[in-house]
């Protein structure tokens, strides 16, 4: 196992991986490394590491049971400990996956990084530099959400709870100042290592973005039907539905557990925020806001990128059409071009587990769902706000 990660660590720094002008993988892998979650180079230290924040999100998971079935007091208090352990399980699932499975991400990493061998140069650099700003986004949103969120306990003048348990009493008297501090590192600690797990599929599917972009370029540029250039196209679609089940295979149950709890989790806040409303407790109406708004970008980002690289496939097909193939008096030309028509005809998607794409529509049946959630417990609950 060490050679292994000894190994993985030579061929990442030979293909410039880790540096943050050569990849834009190399944002998410630091990330990962700091925790301990991503290890190419295996020391003492970094499995301390690791062991120190796993046992970190263990930990959250523990107190958030111990706090839903000792402390709680009424209703509301029940549904907050439920968000906590959902999401405490939802980021634990992302976390052994991807290190179950972090030599064979690397390996599609690397295989994709190979592709922007046949990009022109001006396409790549605006392809990464488009990329790192949607990331300088996310991470931006991340870190002024958890301001916010921590901002809102300066405000807290009646009470030295929280809205969501720490390691200590919840009811336990600590300095607002203090309790700003440990509350912002606690989200923010979570949050990035969110982050650094998700930015990886995020990062595969703005990339196959531009590499079908790239693809579909090649193909009207196609004069003089030359077979090799249309066999060249071809085995490029192949490469790049090859890299798309692949990641299909490593997060598709990834992200199939979180369509399943994204929903309660919406269903869950939304009723928090009315809640909240209702007593006029703005504090965790604007708590219970930014993590609407958090988990909602966590499951967003992933459906509109698929979408995206669903929309530039179909794109494809329209390229092929417009060559001219029907007038060919070449059959090994007229061929292949039907070869590829038929290939273009199934969408170049992410199907999570057989069970449906990964795309805008499921995002609407996602938050269509949480409605109907919200409606029974609205119903049920309703009285006990």
């Amino acid at each position: 196992m060490k050679r292994l990660n000894q190994n993985l660590w030579s061929k990442l720094k030979e293909r410039k991986l880790l540096d943050l002008n050569g990849s834009v993988f190399a944002i998410s892998l630091k990330i990962l490394g700091v925790y301990g979650i991503y290890q190419p180079k295996i020391t003492q230290f970094s499995i301390l590491r690791g062991i120190f924040f796993f046992s970190f999100i263990i930990l959250q998971f523990l107190t958030a049971s111990i706090y839903r079935t000792f402390l709680v007091k009424n209703f509301r208090e029940f549904i907050v400990a439920i968000v906590y352990v959902i999401f405490s399980v939802n980021l634990t699932v992302k976390l052994v996956s991807f290190m179950r499975n972090q030599k064979e991400i690397m390996d599609l990493v690397d295989e994709v990084e190979s592709l922007d061998e046949m990009v022109d140069t001006k396409i790549l650099k605006k392809k990464k530099s488009n990329i790192l700003k949607g990331l300088a986004l996310l991470l931006g949103s991340d870190f002024s959400t958890g301001l916010l969120l921590s901002l809102s306990i300066l405000f807290l003048s009646n009470k030295k709870s929280f809205t969501i348990p720490l390691f200590y009493y919840p009811e336990s008297s600590v300095g607002y100042y203090s309790m700003f501090a440990i509350h912002y590192l606690q989200i923010y600690g979570l949050g990035s290592i969110a982050h650094g797990v998700e930015m990886v599929p995020i990062i595969f599917l703005l990339k196959m973005k531009y590499q079908i972009a790239q693809l579909r370029k090649n193909i009207n540029k196609i004069k003089n039907r030359n077979i090799e250039a249309i066999k060249n196209c071809v085995d490029f679609q192949i490469k790049i539905e090859r890299i798309m089940k692949k990641l299909e295979f490593y997060y598709g149950p990834t992200f199939l557990i979180q369509s399943s709890m994204i929903s309660i989790f919406l269903c869950i806040l939304t009723f928090q925020m009315i809640s909240a409303t209702t007593h006029q407790n703005y504090n965790d109406f604007i708590y219970s806001f930014g993590f609407f708004i958090v988990m909602l970008m966590k499951i967003a980002l992933p459906c509109f990128f698929s979408q995206q690289v669903i929309d530039e496939s179909r794109k494809i097909l329209y390229a092929v059409y417009a060559l001219p193939w029907y007038d060919n008096v070449d059959m090994k030309f007229r061929r292949t071009v039907l070869i590829m028509m038929e290939k273009c005809q199934h969408d170049i998607t992410m199907r999570i587990q057989g069970f449906f794409d990964f795309n805008l529509v499921h995002l609407g049946g996602i938050i269509q769902l949480a409605y109907s959630y919200y409606s029974v417990l609205q119903s049920v609950a309703g009285k006990e706000i």
